[in-house]
């Protein structure tokens, strides 16, 4: 309980983007290859996104949803938000192509393998694919 009520103090006093991080220290496996890692928060709105890709196994993978305690997508499945924020899409700039140094983001934009946990405005969402975790936290 101790441990949780430093994490919930941290999240207040950092942001989503920082609390995402935490999380995910406390579920990945020790000694994974984090092969790509970003973050965003607005410093006055609540928006905040996080993106990882870490070199896992399947049987990891399997471990970290069930510890996040998300649950698979499916086109019928009902969100009480819009499904417009459920998108594998890469960071793209004005000219519409990937970010500079954003390149290795890089999910197939198929939702069929992706685990979801939704809580009003903010999403989880992750997929295990080619050998590597996709994982995004996102608030809006």
């Amino acid at each position: 309980m101790k441990y949780r009520s430093v994490i919930l103090l941290t999240a207040i006093a950092t942001g989503l983007g920082s609390m995402a991080l935490l999380r995910a220290q406390e579920w990945l496996p020790k000694g994974t290859e984090i092969c790509y890692r970003t973050q965003f928060e607005d410093g006055f709105l609540p928006d905040a996104t996080f993106r990882l890709k870490a070199k896992i196994t399947k049987e990891q993978f399997n471990t970290i949803v069930k510890t996040i305690g998300a649950t698979p997508h499916t086109e019928s499945r009902k969100y009480s938000d819009d499904k417009i924020w459920l998108s594998w899409s890469p960071e793209r700039g004005n000219d519409l192509k990937p970010l500079k140094g954003r390149e290795n983001w890089d999910p197939e934009d198929d939702l069929s393998s992706t685990f979801v946990l939704q809580q009003k405005d903010y999403w989880q969402f992750l997929k295990f694919e080619g050998g590597f975790l996709y994982y995004v936290a996102l608030n809006h």
